[in-house]
């Protein structure tokens, strides 16, 4: 039997709602995303605030955070972002799966979606027509990054048919800048768009197919899909040992293969 992702009323608001810069020194971020698997408060340091004020408005020690922020160690300065982590909820031993009588009345709100191998976010909303962000909110602990094959997702019926699909492109450029807005470690994150390949994006970036596919679980051409959110080495991201950056290898175009090809007659 499945699972889903969200059986209560309850809803976690993972916000495509930009930090703001005035908000009291005393409210939590409500902007949450997942790095690496892992889920995270992004926190904008207002003026005045220290590392045991920001430990403590969390909840979390000191060393945490600076064990997710190298940097604030030296300097905490305003404006600057920060990651913290969100605890995780405590377990519920006796949690049981969901009765026929609780399924149908999700049914009744609810279209229950299960996740395709290689499918996307994107992929969801453009078949729903419905938007990224009421996926999110619906979806307690769903991350845009990687979803869990066979895992279901709840897609609210009254909204599908509602956003397009350059609205929900636009909301996953915005939660990748959210990504981006935190230091990583020599990656960025990125938004394939429509028409983007291997070739294509390894080019752009000075490097190589196969470093893509390393930073991003074995991704390949075959499963490169628009709208997926995927890992782009930053211009201070070491080469590989086997082929470094500066030693690309370039492909002819397509038309000018046909005359390296030996003649077939």
């Amino acid at each position: 039997m499945y699972r889903p992702i969200l059986i209560t009323a309850a809803c976690l608001c993972i916000g495509l709602t930009p930090v703001s810069a005035s908000a009291p020194q005393s409210q939590k971020s409500e902007t949450i995303v997942y790095i690496g698997g892992e889920k995270f408060y992004i926190h904008t340091v207002q003026p005045g605030q220290t590392l045991y004020s920001i430990a403590r408005l969390y909840g979390v020690s000191e060393q945490t955070l600076v064990a997710y922020n190298p940097t604030m160690a030296d300097v905490l300065k305003a404006d600057q972002n920060v990651k913290i982590p969100v605890p995780a909820p405590q377990m519920q031993p006796d949690e049981a799966p969901l009765t026929a009588r609780q399924e149908k009345k999700l049914r009744k709100k609810f279209i229950l979606h299960t996740v395709e191998a290689h499918e996307t976010l994107y992929a969801i909303s453009k078949r729903y027509g419905i938007s990224v962000e009421t996926l999110l909110e619906d979806n307690e602990n769903l991350d845009p990054t990687h979803l869990t094959i066979g895992g279901t997702l709840l897609v609210r019926k009254k909204e599908v048919g509602k956003t397009s699909n350059a609205e929900n492109l636009a909301e996953l450029e915005e939660y990748k800048e959210k990504l981006n807005s935190v230091p990583t470690d020599g990656f960025r994150y990125y938004v394939v768009r429509p028409g983007d390949t291997m070739y294509s994006l390894a080019h752009a970036n000075r490097t190589t197919e196969q470093t893509l596919s390393e930073l991003n679980e074995g991704l390949s051409s075959a499963t490169l899909k628009a709208g997926a959110i995927i890992k782009l080495p930053t211009a201070d991201a070491p080469a590989t040992a086997e082929q470094p950056a500066d030693t690309l290898t370039v492909r002819p175009p397509a038309e000018k293969l046909l005359t390296l090809a030996p003649d077939a007659a």
